[in-house]
């Protein structure tokens, strides 16, 4: 297409705006005509066809005039296409109503990528879209998040501004992942009434919602849909004709190589391979048919049409190892993705907290420990709290996986307020130059030491730390952030750098290894011995887990529950210890490292500077 001027651009929309197209098309009648679908969105341009997902044209066709609905309510999984279905509608709006329209993604972020990926491309590929949306770079009233066309403009927003919801009423809307918008906006009240505020001039508005759910009493799509016609799509057993919701508790997976559907009216065995002659013969059936204000539709995942990734079997190996998870590291989260992204069902409160480890069990498993250390520990960490008249540590082993052995910890009495040289430093200095012996030979000391430096004696810890930086001493500092990463590179203070640790992501697994409940990666071993004694306990589990809303979004916070927390913290400080030190060991993501590996980097520490040792005072696992 030639490049035209902006003014000359101007005059001919001017011009396409007086004409009105000669044809009436429903919008999905609309999509098999003149949609494109690009690359981008499915690896491979094809023109839309109705039959890929004939469950969307209902949905779709609640947009024309000639339907009574206000609202249209799409509660689905993910991999259906439901955001083809907006897109669509958003070309039928431009090419054949040609009035304004909004649609909105959670944050501008998203609604930058989508309109850059999904948007602009459907424009690009779609010659009658093309025809009337410019997408002349010199063209500056087509932006990215706004688009001009004849007779109206299509304004693209984020949910989490209030200024771009309420700025120019429309007589269309779509909002996409409503589950994901914030509950408050900008203070001014939830989006949604935002929306309908900028929509009620309008006695033909027409308002499209669609999400997967979250969590019962705050997902906005579940409560939109019991409010709604509540329809599902119904299905045809192609033996005995009798129509059914598929429903995730007829799937017959077990002693059998691919799942099938079990009919609910013959017991026949349905293949997945008849799903999309099925799709072709269903039917949406609404439970309260002449609730015409609000339509609702709603889909699970076994509706996924032939070709996706979400195909009866992966559903059956996702729920698998969800269910495995649960039993042996006590972790709701997979379940929890499970019901939302594949079955489409809010989730209760409850779901979103892992079962809290049972800490009699865990007290229970102590165990006695060889004469020498466990051969599978490849190396040794230290993690060191400062109070004010004590200092406390800890050394744990570490395996495969992050399997780990809590081996010692030690309170040592007295001010920290005195120098490097004396009191609880030098013990300090000497309890992290101890040696460890393994059943194989080998000798172990922790090669690297964390000292949380924030809130006590901070100038006193920076000391200790640079000048034992050769034993891999570094200082850090903790922020209860949530969603920080465990490790971030902080500022130089005093000549030392400091580590910046999100300890709630730390604590997160902490608490998830706490659940696991068999030997092997993630596994925690304690010791039978007088310093793990009931106090030990209690302390370790001081905080637990919950689930809060700040602003307007819901976070995983801990809260403490006991005063006395240090070895919460003293294991925290270990397993950022272990994240410094893997680059070497690989223990991680590595299933096995081998003896050599470990062998070879022994004696160095992660700053890889080679040390002396100074002391030998500790008598078990010594030479």
């Amino acid at each position: 297409m030639s490049v035209l001027t902006p003014q000359i651009e101007r005059l001919r929309h001017a011009f396409l705006s007086t004409i009105s197209p000669d044809e009436d098309l429903l919008p999905s009648q609309w999509a098999e005509k003149y949609r494109i679908v690009s690359a981008e969105a499915t690896g491979a341009k094809m023109a839309w066809s109705n039959d890929f997902a004939p469950y969307l044209v209902e949905p779709m066709d609640t947009f024309h005039p000639s339907c009574p609905s206000d609202m249209t309510i799409v509660l689905k999984p993910t991999q259906v296409g439901a955001s083809e279905a907006m897109n669509s509608l958003i070309g039928w709006i431009i090419h054949q109503e040609r009035k304004s329209c909004m649609m909105t993604q959670p944050i501008i972020d998203a609604m930058e990528l989508y309109s850059d990926t999904r948007i602009k491309t459907m424009i690009r590929d779609s010659p009658v879209l093309a025809e009337l949306v410019s997408e002349n770079s010199r063209d500056e009233t087509n932006r990215k998040l706004f688009k001009t066309f004849p007779g109206g403009f299509l304004r693209m927003s984020g949910a989490n501004s209030a200024t771009s919801l309420k700025s120019i009423p429309v007589p269309y809307f779509v909002g996409d992942e409503v589950d994901e918008w914030p509950m408050d906006c900008d203070g001014q009240g939830s989006p949604l009434g935002l929306v309908m505020k900028r929509t009620d001039r309008y006695s033909e508005r027409k308002i499209w919602l669609s999400s997967t759910p979250t969590v019962q009493g705050k997902s906005l799509i579940s409560d939109q849909y019991e409010k709604s016609s509540k329809g599902k799509y119904h299905v045809p057993c192609l033996k005995c004709g009798h129509y059914q919701f598929l429903d995730w508790n007829h799937l017959v997976y077990k002693n059998r190589e691919y799942p099938a559907y079990e009919c609910d009216s013959c017991n026949r065995l349905i293949d997945e391979s008849e799903k999309m002659e099925m799709l072709l013969s269903g039917k949406w059936v609404h439970e309260f048919p002449d609730q015409w204000v609000r339509r609702g539709f709603y889909l699970n995942g076994l509706y996924s049409p032939i070709g996706f990734k979400n195909d009866w079997g992966n559903m059956v190996r996702e729920w698998l190892e969800a269910v495995e998870d649960l039993k042996k590291k006590r972790s709701k989260l997979g379940l929890v993705t499970f019901k939302q992204s594949r079955l489409a069902e809010a989730v209760k409160p409850d779901d979103l907290e892992d079962d809290e480890p049972d800490v009699e069990e865990i007290q229970a498993r102590c165990e006695d420990y060889p004469e020498r250390l466990p051969k599978a520990i490849k190396l040794l960490t230290c993690g060191i709290d400062i109070q004010d008249s004590w200092v406390e540590a800890e050394i744990m082993g570490w395996g495969a996986g992050r399997e780990n052995w809590s081996l010692d910890w030690q309170a040592f009495q007295g001010s920290p307020g005195v120098g490097p040289q004396d009191g609880v430093w030098q013990q300090l200095a000497l309890y992290i130059q101890e040696t460890w012996i393994t059943e194989d030979g080998r000798t172990l000391r922790p090669v690297v030491t964390c000292v949380d430096t924030r809130g006590h004696y901070t100038n006193e810890s920076y000391k200790f730390c640079q000048q034992y930086a050769r034993l891999g001493v570094v200082a850090t500092a903790g922020y209860n952030t949530p969603g920080k990463p465990l490790i971030s590179m902080g500022s130089t203070k005093k000549g030392v750098r400091l580590y910046l640790i999100g300890t709630e992501t730390s604590k997160d697994t902490i608490f998830a290894h706490l659940n696991v409940t068999q030997p092997g990666p993630g596994y925690c071993h304690f010791p039978k011995s007088a310093q793990y004694d009931d106090e030990y306990f209690k302390q370790l589990f001081s905080e637990e887990p919950k689930t809060r809303v700040r602003s307007g979004k819901r976070v995983r916070v801990y809260e403490q529950r006991r005063r006395r927390n240090e070895k919460l913290d003293l294991r925290s400080l270990n397993y950022v210890s272990l994240e410094l030190a893997d680059p070497r060991y690989m223990l991680i993501n590595k299933p096995e490292t081998t003896e050599s590996d470990a062998v070879q980097v022994e004696r160095r520490s992660v700053m890889q500077r080679t040390y002396t040792l100074k002391s030998n005072w500790v008598n078990r696992y010594r030479r």
